[in-house]
């Protein structure tokens, strides 16, 4: 599937992204065309992330929805589809809005991974 990944001066690569089971869970991704790069975890939302971190390292995010602050899968989520759907938590209301954390998402929706754990934290009060 391709990805978008913006960067906030307006520059915006292509991330072709290939999710493998087999031998374990990873996700490969080519930036820009360049060669693959295999993000392995125990579940997809984990590998999404290290993907993500990778890239703003180079000053881009990732357009998905599973980059959206107000996204994070649930414990059950990971076991069931590892991760692959999450719920988007509204502060004061039940979780209930659940995405396909690869879907695209527009580059206002998306932040950093650290702005993610911030707001999963608010969110359950931790």
């Amino acid at each position: 599937m391709r990805l978008w990944a913006d960067s906030r001066s307006g520059g915006r690569l292509p991330v072709d992204v290939e999710l493998l089971a087999e031998p374990d869970i990873r996700i490969r991704a080519s930036v820009d065309g360049r060669e693959a790069v295999d993000y392995r975890a125990g579940n997809w939302f984990t590998c999404l992330r290290k993907l993500r971190a990778a890239l703003e390292a180079d000053g881009y995010l990732l357009c998905c929805q599973g980059a959206r602050p107000d996204v994070h899968p649930s414990a059950e989520q990971l076991q069931a589809d590892l991760g692959r759907t999450a719920y988007r938590l509204v502060p004061g209301e039940p979780r209930t809005d659940v995405v396909d954390v690869f879907a695209s998402a527009e580059p206002a929706e998306v932040g950093t991974v650290e702005d993610q754990r911030r707001t999963v934290f608010a969110y359950y009060g931790i």
